[in-house]
């Protein structure tokens, strides 16, 4: 058991942009249930900024006892790597452990058992994104041995190095100097060399927090070890199980920004977590300040948080009015995702799919959904590119392997048939056709069974048994 004082612990997060999407209110959820739900309520903590925060937001987190850091920009290349600044800035304080925590998780049960000072904790990633000979390539190009531990993913069970989800990390102080120069090394080395960096990590730059921090942790030899599924529990859909995510107990439940617009946390499919869940909500109900934004019903999250629930109608609806030549990629590809599964407009859905490739969306998940909507519509060449590049880019994922196997078994005789019905009067003459040859293959097979019929009854074993048939 952990018997560290409260007071000896930094809990950190460092929040987005101001007021974009639902920043706000996702900080007042997580020190909200910070304070409700662990025994940490008397730790110190802080949120960073990179800007004055609005007075209402500050007001909440001054209240809840928490020191709003108004830091700057790590690199303006890279948002998601302002989350160094709480390493950073916990080394400023008299602490033993830094507990630096993503703004989109909230605390469901009390995980100060969990709290070392002897080495940094962090989960394994929920996705392999990489395959071995890729990091093994990345991590040639630095000049630096791989790491011969292996993990298994959260949810989809893939092996891979020490690769990890930065939502959730536990540093002892002690440590913090070291890994912080490490990862700020590494980060801007990504950077710098981006473009001379082995394809598949350049076109995932946006991983590049984690990816430094996975380099820094191997570069400077510092003691880590896993931490549990519990301790960051990934709401995307199921996770291993080898998990046993039935019986599985959170204690700090990283939602994804998964929060329905009245501001209830999604469900997860997991019976025993959404019980924990309805509890967390129904304490943010009755104490939560902060309101979502009802103009930012537009957002990508909001957006996204729509094709969670699978309510693609209402995407067409709000992003009706979306540019072809709207840069945002994100928009783009919901737009795109919305009319492939509505079946309102394939032909649109593959420009809008092109298009957030083109304005940056993650290749991935454009080749394979793009290389479905080609096979759905027999295009089997562009869908044989698109599905080969998501292959390259993940050749274990399971989805892409399964629409290559279709791909596959799309024979000569089902495509001439595809092409023929794509026409009403093809269609008719198909059928047409193929009742004659129907009726045809009938009277030929009753024909030759019947003749087999003869056969058999001319035959000396026939007679025999049946000499006291008369009807014979």
């Amino acid at each position: 058991m952990n018997l560290m004082k409260p007071n000896r612990i930094l809990v950190g997060c460092a929040v987005k942009t101001k007021n974009k999407e639902y920043a706000n209110l996702e900080t007042e959820y997580l020190f909200r249930t910070l304070s409700e739900f662990s025994n940490l309520s008397n730790a110190t903590k802080i949120a960073c900024f990179t800007e004055v925060p609005d007075k209402s937001i500050k007001t909440v987190l001054e209240n809840l006892g928490v020191h709003v850091k108004i830091v700057s920009v790590m690199d303006s290349r890279h948002a998601f790597s302002n989350k160094i600044r709480i390493l950073e800035e916990g080394l400023k304080e008299d602490v033993d452990i830094i507990v630096m925590l993503d703004t989109d998780v909230v605390i469901a049960d009390d995980f100060s058992k969990f709290l070392s000072t002897e080495k940094i904790l962090i989960k394994p990633e929920d996705r392999n994104m990489f395959s071995i000979s890729q990091w093994q390539s990345l991590y040639d190009f630095f000049k630096l041995e791989l790491p011969t531990e292996r993990f298994f993913t959260s949810c989809d069970e893939g092996k891979m190095i020490p690769y990890f989800n930065g939502g959730v990390i536990i540093i002892p102080k002690i440590f913090g100097q070291k890994l912080l120069e490490r990862w700020i090394y590494y980060l801007n080395e990504l950077l710098e060399e981006k473009q001379n960096l082995p394809s598949i990590f350049s076109e995932n730059s946006r991983y590049f927090d984690q990816i430094s921090f996975t380099l820094a942790l191997s570069d400077s030899n510092l003691q880590y070890a896993t931490l549990p599924l519990s301790m960051n529990y990934p709401y995307w859909g199921r996770v291993s199980n080898r998990e046993n995510p039935e019986e599985l107990s959170p204690y700090i439940i990283h939602h994804h920004h998964c929060i329905l617009e009245n501001g209830y946390i999604m469900y997860c499919p997991y019976k025993k977590i959404n019980l924990k869940i309805d509890e967390i909500n129904k304490f943010l109900k009755k104490s939560t300040k902060t309101k979502i934004d009802q103009n930012s019903i537009t957002s990508i999250i909001a957006i996204r948080n729509l094709s969670m629930i699978n309510n693609f109608d209402e995407i067409l609806k709000r992003l009706s009015n979306l540019s072809l030549n709207d840069t945002n990629a994100d928009l783009q590809y919901y737009l795109a995702l919305s009319l492939h599964n509505t079946k309102k407009n394939l032909d649109e859905a593959l420009t809008r799919y092109s298009k957030a490739l083109e304005f940056g969306f993650e290749p991935f998940w454009i080749y394979l959904l793009r290389g479905s909507l080609h096979l759905l519509q027999n295009n089997l060449d562009d869908a044989k590119s698109d599905l080969i590049n998501a292959q390259k880019i993940n050749p274990e994922h399971h989805e892409v392997n399964r629409q290559l196997n279709l791909l596959k078994n799309a024979v000569p005789e089902i495509c001439d048939f595809v092409r023929i019905i794509k026409d009403k009067s093809g269609y008719i003459n198909y059928l047409e056709q193929a009742i004659k040859d129907k009726d045809a293959y009938l009277e030929q097979t009753i024909k030759d069974y019947q003749d087999t019929i003869n056969q058999i009854k001319q035959s000396k074993t026939w007679r025999f048994l049946h000499k006291f048939d008369k009807s014979n």
